[in-house]
């Protein structure tokens, strides 16, 4: 069963294994704040009893992230779980330029990350992913 929410610059919907489709709102210009509270509702619709997460992040429609916002988010610091992957999705040149300076950061990252133009691709890419990592790991729950 999907999990869904809301925030003042996303939608989000977590499905099931915990893969988080995160749709930005247009226009939306990401800060620190709005990015802390991106991450608590994540976490509060997450099934608790995975200790993974996946995430895609629709980035289309993104105006501005903020610095402090973008190493937050790169951190991953308050995700409770192991993040086996970030997919960011994008089909705007603006979302596409965010996208890849994301990715330039490079060694800035604690897990995979990969841009994609497609939800489908991107959501199979993180659950083979996840069904790695619960392999890997031990965990015996079927990913969807």
């Amino acid at each position: 069963m999907n999990a869904n929410g809301i925030t003042d610059i996303a939608e989000i919907i977590v499905l099931p294994g915990n893969i988080s489709h995160v749709t930005i709102r247009k226009g939306a210009e990401v800060s620190l704040e709005s990015a802390e509270r991106l991450i608590k509702t994540l976490e509060t619709l997450s099934n608790q009893n995975i200790p993974y997460r996946g995430g895609m992040f629709d980035i289309t429609n993104v105006t501005y992230i903020h610095e402090d916002a973008r190493d937050f988010l790169l951190s991953g610091d308050q995700v409770n779980g192991q993040i086996i992957g970030t997919a960011l999705i994008s089909t705007s040149f603006l979302g596409k330029t965010t996208g890849n300076m994301f990715l330039s950061l490079g060694n800035s990252f604690n897990y995979p990350t990969k841009y994609f133009d497609s939800p489908i691709r991107a959501e199979h890419w993180l659950r083979t992913l996840m069904r790695e990592a619960m392999q890997q790991d031990g965990f015996r729950r079927k990913v969807a």
